[in-house]
């Protein structure tokens, strides 16, 4: 299955770096159509999944469809910008989870601080999912009443071996085996078969010479008939006499009830016996309601007895009603006819799901729901519910959910039953936690216990999840320089003629060759081996210029790597004036980092000051018309300090330099991550880091 794009299709986010923040021009700002950029990751993310899925297929008789769903989400993925929300948006963006949209109505979510929630298909989301892949592969066909008792179950044979003589039916299991595992493929094709062992409890001092055990497993889960009947042909009772033998029923159906069962298919234990199960059993103090129980909690598994001789006992029916299952003779000559009743039987019963599992906190409502149930004889008549798990169905309605308030602290299984229009029964179950805070992080584990916070996200690692820390260490700041503008602001931007710069150092004047005072052409040059920001401050005026600055054929190429230092009269905002551009041969370079305006940012009287175009300004603009008038006006004067005055502090007192509008640069940070996971399968995040000078 494909992913949605994590952006709406729209012009209007760019990313936008100041190289120089002192001026406005389209030569001193690289761009970054984030929107574009989002949107073109998810393509190439899902063309890697079909590719992939195609390549699978050429080698593999097991066949992958692949599901496109990224045009179903058109028009209804995140607005990029932290100003707006898409009203219609089936996808979480910052700060919640669970949005559901109706119809024409806007999509309403509730509130989380859960990064991983964010940029996640929402309940709306994924139910269009749901009909894209019901759209591509189909529903099961027992939902729609196709061939019906061909579903793929598990069979467990559990024989006696202590307790059953060859002659009681052992050994015709043995010679009819082969029939039987054929008998049950024909009917599913899907099966697997497993074989479990029971001797019983051995309480004599008799040296055996190979510990005897109580249970044990035979074969595992297996697809292959022969290598089940193989199991069951080697099957060999030891013990000199059954005096020594204390039985070991419950303890071989529990055995079997461990095994490796597939979710979501039928599941049957045949257990084989020519003995009766008695009430409790000796060393482990099993009971039917131990056997009830863990079959519950397998999802469940129907016991069916196959009765050698004297099988057919009260506790034995008791565990089979609470089950689901039955009890079918096998006297001489019958052991396939009996494996074949119980088969059919666990094929043709209708099926019982509940949705799960569940997690509620303690006193909180839950929602169950059986609408997954189904029958092929005229649909569901009746849902019974036992909410604890203790066998006693506690409501019974018509409707396939029910509401139900859990008072106390719960960890175990809610179980249901389905009765259809026929009359026939099937039993279903699905893990219910109800925990103080409605996670399931066990409170000596869990970083926020009195709050819900299910991936236990701590960004700052204190030991304190996010959820409730007042200080969870997300990324708040935007890098230096970095705004967002729409197309349009970008190309309102005015052009910096590039002749400006030539007839400024063309001028004739004092200095130029003639033996007069020296001029702006004998101006020292900067050695481009030597890093300007490294030079020492001075009260003389700006910065020299380097003479490996961009210059107007440079500067127009997106660079979002190292910031390059302003050219000739771009530090202080006063293009081509030889006069403020060109420092005194005594004066040193002032640090640019010191003295920079701030775009966005104003600092303190005295010192370096900055008029600049803030987040709020970018909001307006977008709002509408007059979007131009929100961009300040390159011609406007931008005072320059002495390079010691104040500068703007952020966190932790660092210089800094950066624009406003860091919510959207956040957006765009969370939405790349996104995307380039997709792409790499990468589990880093990355994060903007401020400049500093040094």
């Amino acid at each position: 299955m494909g992913y949605p794009f994590l952006s709406m299709d729209t012009p209007d986010y760019n990313l936008v770096w100041q190289r120089d923040p002192t001026t406005y021009y389209q030569e001193s700002m690289a761009t970054y159509d984030a929107a574009a950029g989002i949107r073109a990751a998810g393509a190439a993310a899902n063309a890697k999944q079909e590719a992939l899925v195609a390549e699978w297929n050429q080698s593999h008789e097991l066949q992958v469809r692949y599901v496109k769903v990224s045009d179903a989400f058109s028009g209804h993925e995140p607005d990029p910008s932290t100003d707006a929300k898409n009203e219609y948006r089936w996808v979480n963006e910052f700060f919640e989870t669970g949005g559901v949209q109706r119809n024409d109505q806007p999509t309403e979510s509730r509130l989380a601080f859960d990064s991983l929630e964010f940029y996640h298909p929402n309940i709306t989301g994924h139910e269009m999912i749901a009909r894209r892949v019901e759209a591509s592969i189909g529903v099961p066909r027992g939902a729609t009443g196709g061939i019906w008792g061909r579903d793929p179950i598990d069979v467990a044979f559990v024989i006696d071996l202590g307790y059953t003589a060859p002659e009681d039916g052992l050994d015709e299991m043995k010679d009819r085996i082969e029939a039987i595992t054929a008998m049950v493929k024909a009917r599913s094709p899907g099966a697997r078969f497993a074989v479990v062992q029971f001797q019983g409890f051995d309480h004599s001092d008799f040296d055996w010479g190979r510990p005897p055990a109580e249970s044990w497993v035979a074969r595992g889960f297996t697809y292959s008939a022969d290598e089940a009947s193989e199991a069951v042909k080697n099957l060999d009772p030891f013990g000199l006499s059954r005096i020594y033998w204390e039985p070991s029923m419950h303890t071989g159906v529990m055995t079997a009830l461990d095994l490796d069962w597939r979710p979501g298919v039928r599941k049957a234990v045949l257990l084989m016996s020519a003995q009766p199960m008695v009430a409790t059993e000796a060393f482990t103090d099993y009971q039917s309601e131990s056997i009830r129980r863990r079959s519950l909690e397998v999802d469940p598994v129907e016991i069916y007895g196959i009765d050698f001789g004297q099988l057919n006992s009260p506790v034995m029916a008791e565990v089979a009603e609470a089950t689901n299952g039955e009890i079918f003779a096998a006297g001489a000559g019958m052991v396939e006819e009996a494996v074949d009743r119980a088969i059919a039987s666990a094929l043709a019963s209708p099926v019982a799901w509940i949705q799960g599992p569940y997690v509620v906190k303690v006193g909180a409502s839950l929602r169950l729901d059986a609408g997954g149930s189904y029958s092929p004889y005229g649909g569901i008549a009746s849902y019974e519910w036992d909410f604890d798990g203790d066998g006693i169905w506690d409501q019974t309605t018509t409707d396939w959910w029910v509401e139900h308030e859990f008072e106390e602290l719960f960890d175990g299984v809610v179980g249901l039953r389905v009765t259809d229009a026929a009359g026939s029964q099937a039993i279903g179950s699905t893990p219910v936690l109800v925990s103080e805070d409605g996670d399931s992080a066990p409170n000596e584990a869990d970083n926020c216990p009195r709050t819900f916070n299910w991936s236990q996200t701590d960004s700052d690692r204190d030991g304190v999840g996010d959820e409730c820390d007042d200080t969870p260490g997300v990324l708040i700041d935007d890098a230096d320089h970095v705004t967002v503008m729409t197309k349009g602001q970008i190309d309102s931007l005015p052009s910096q003629e590039p002749e400006s710069h030539a007839s400024a150092s063309q001028e004739p004047g004092p200095g130029s060759g003639d033996g007069s005072e020296p001029g702006p052409s004998d101006a020292p040059q900067t050695d481009p081996s030597r890093n300007p920001l490294d030079e020492t401050a001075s009260d003389a005026g700006p910065p020299s210029d380097p003479v490996d600055g961009p210059g107007p054929d440079q500067s127009s190429v997106p660079d979002m790597g190292r910031p390059q230092q302003p050219g000739v009269g771009e530090a202080n905002g006063q293009e081509g004036n030889p006069e403020t551009a060109t420092p005194s041969p005594s004066a040193e370079a002032a640090p640019l980092c010191s003295a920079t305006p701030t775009l966005g940012r104003s600092a303190a009287p005295g010192g370096g000051t900055g008029s600049g175009w803030s987040s709020a300004d970018a909001k307006d603009a977008r709002a509408g018309e007059g979007a131009h008038s929100a961009l300040p006006d390159p011609a406007a004067p931008h005072a320059v300090g002495s390079g010691r005055g104040e500068t703007n502090l952020g966190d932790g007192g660092l210089p800094v330099t950066g624009v406003a509008g860091g919510a959207g640069l956040r957006r765009a940070s969370v939405a790349l991550m996104l995307a380039g996971l997709l792409l790499t399968g990468g589990t880093r995040f990355f994060s903007w880091r401020r400049s500093r000078c040094q």
